[in-house]
């Protein structure tokens, strides 16, 4: 199950339903269910306060739920290409598949990055 829900009140780079979908599959594979939410400024700054104590908006929030299951929040304020869009959704779903910022998350993250990022 994939789930697409927009708060954001601005353009967003554009990036289709079906895509995401597709790189979602292929990440975390067919039975993972996640919800992805484009978040407006103020649930961002909100979210980033409360599950990291840090002030401003987070660009992204990954919540793994259980083990086939889990939520991405982008704020997509500085993301205004798709290519970055892109990147900054890999990174959100490298975390749910269990990485932790490192070498090794960098790897899986370009593994993925060459495969759908299209750099024109």
């Amino acid at each position: 199950m994939f789930e697409l829900t927009k708060l954001y009140p601005g353009q967003i780079a554009k990036l289709s339903k079906a895509k995401l979908e597709k790189i979602k599959d292929a990440i975390l594979g067919q039975d993972y269910s996640l919800s992805l939410v484009f978040s407006s400024r103020k649930l961002a700054t909100e979210m980033h306060l409360k599950w990291k104590k840090q002030d401003g908006p987070a660009n992204i929030l990954s919540f793994p739920l259980d083990k086939s299951s889990g939520e991405i929040f982008i704020y997509p304020h500085d993301y205004r290409t798709p290519a970055d869009l892109t990147e900054l959704y890999i990174h959100g779903l490298v975390h749910l598949k269990g990485f932790t910022h490192s070498h090794a998350m960098d790897k899986e993250e370009k593994k993925w990055q060459d495969i759908f990022v299209d750099k024109k």
